[in-house]
């Protein structure tokens, strides 16, 4: 009997190491922002917007996704986000959630990530930030 208690107690220990390490793993493949900023544009023209953000993206070689167009286009509407990959795997996401009823008409949230390890792109933070204030004036 002693044998078999041995037996369950090295289970559950071998368990919970291993689930443990593979929660661990997890969370270090997970992409947290370097940088994420909200910013107002009040009433400027959505596709205007998107237009400049994904010429932008594209200018710092990124490939862009417009997901909030397509969802427009195919008469669905989820969220509007813009996102963009780049040959580095970092991610930009611009998105804004359009509800009226909440006040979220022009505010929108942009992020910056990059894979484990985090190698900080100071230039390219410094970029995104000057392009909202300067180039979309928001």
């Amino acid at each position: 009997m002693r044998g078999l208690w041995v037996t369950i107690v090295l289970v559950i220990t071998a368990a919970a190491l291993w689930l443990g390490a593979a929660m661990h793993a997890r969370a270090t493949l997970a992409y947290s922002p370097d940088l994420a900023f909200n910013f107002d544009c009040g009433d400027k023209a959505q596709s205007a917007l998107e237009e400049a953000i994904e010429s932008f993206l594209r200018d710092e070689r990124f490939r862009v996704l417009n997901e909030g167009r397509w969802q427009r286009q195919q008469g669905v509407f989820l969220v509007d986000r813009i996102l963009a990959l780049d040959e580095k795997r970092r991610i930009i996401e611009f998105m804004t959630i359009a509800l009226p009823r909440l006040h979220r008409q022009g505010k929108y949230t942009v992020r910056l990530a990059t894979p484990p390890p985090t190698e900080r792109s100071t230039p390219l933070e410094e970029h995104l930030e000057r392009f909202v204030s300067d180039t979309l004036a928001c």
